[in-house]
């Protein structure tokens, strides 16, 4: 029983791992990066600014991060699950769209996030 439109992982050059690696290591590193700045402004609000003049920078702020430390998550996920393995099916068109909105979701989050702590002071 063999679907054309099935492909193995075994075609996939060897570097495609150090590919879903390096995504995984930068997942990481931006869900860091994201959940520290939310730290970083709850932190700076409480201690220094108890009455923020302007809220709306700092709950888009707040909320940016906060999405970019979901949409990280959820990419993790889906770059863990289709991970090459031997005898796996490559991912399909959905899948990889599915995957590139979660990583421009991060990005583009972590990126407003700062922008708005830059705005805001």
């Amino acid at each position: 029983m063999t679907d054309e439109s099935l492909t193995v992982a075994s075609e996939w050059h060897p570097s495609k791992g150090d590919q879903y690696r390096a995504l995984c290591d930068y997942l990481k590193h931006v869900a860091t990066l994201s959940a520290g700045s939310i730290l970083l402004v709850a932190t700076m609000l409480e201690k220094m600014f108890a009455q923020p003049s302007s809220r709306g920078w700092v709950s888009l702020a707040v909320g940016s991060f906060l999405v970019s430390l979901m949409a990280s998550s959820v990419a993790f996920l889906m770059v863990a699950v289709m991970f090459p393995r031997a005898n796996a099916k490559t991912p399909n068109e959905t899948e990889k769209t599915m995957m590139a909105g979660a990583v421009i979701l991060t990005c583009a989050g972590f990126v407003i996030g700062v922008a708005s702590i830059a705005f805001f002071f």
